[in-house]
């Protein structure tokens, strides 16, 4: 099973994390899903929490439901793995069914932000002169994808570091760190992302310079 893309999202976590003992809990909670799932073990929070105390002593399974901020961090990054035994298997039906299911989950999240970004660009595109607020918290939520990474946009059009930070990971480092399954083609204005093995472009020249034009 191919864990990229969870253990990526997960050391974003941990290094966004202000609190030691959070910092210290979800590397446990990486630790124990990426082991269950290799022994093919539920990713239920009973069996990550039996782990996690087993080999970490925390956190215990009673730390997944108590409502805290902590646990709803826990369960987001206990989420990202979950999701690399989501894929749907069409077998003979689906073109990606080669690819292993953790290349094909990561596919699919590259996808889901590529029409969202796809839908913010084409807002920003249509404020004349941009001279009203453009935000990006807003705009994403009214497309019902949030995201705690989704800050506003300040009056002149200007990303925050944050944000400028996430659009680099999508331009540039995703496609050297899964260089055999992302490719970026093409050259000046022709430049695009593409998948490797499907042929699918995933950011079209447009899209990739409208969003590289953002960072200047």
């Amino acid at each position: 099973m191919d864990f990229l893309f969870a253990d990526s999202e997960a050391e974003k976590m941990i290094e966004e994390a202000k609190d030691k003992r959070l910092k210290k809990g979800l590397t446990n909670v990486s630790k124990a899903c990426r082991a269950l799932l290799l022994n093919n073990k539920k990713l239920t929070y009973e069996e990550i929490g039996d782990y996690c105390v087993e080999n970490f002593k925390t956190p215990g399974k009673g730390a997944f439901g108590n409502g805290s901020d902590s646990s709803k961090k826990y369960k987001e990054l206990i989420g990202f793995y979950k999701s690399l035994i989501k894929v749907d298997r069409k077998d003979d039906e689906d073109e990606l069914s080669e690819l292993p299911i953790g290349v094909k989950a990561y596919i699919s999240q590259l996808e889901q932000r590529n029409n969202l970004l796809e839908k913010v660009q084409k807002e920003i595109d249509g404020k004349s002169l941009r001279t009203e607020v453009v935000s990006l918290t807003d705009t994403i939520k009214s497309h019902g994808f949030e995201s705690d990474h989704a800050n506003t946009v300040v009056a002149q059009g200007v990303l925050t570091t944050e944000q400028k930070k996430s659009l680099r990971v999508l331009l540039f480092d995703l496609p050297e760190y899964a260089s055999e399954e992302l490719e970026i083609q093409g050259d000046d204005e022709m430049v695009r992302l593409v998948s490797k093995s499907t042929g699918v472009i995933l950011l079209n020249p447009r899209q990739y310079n409208g969003l590289k034009d953002l960072l200047k």
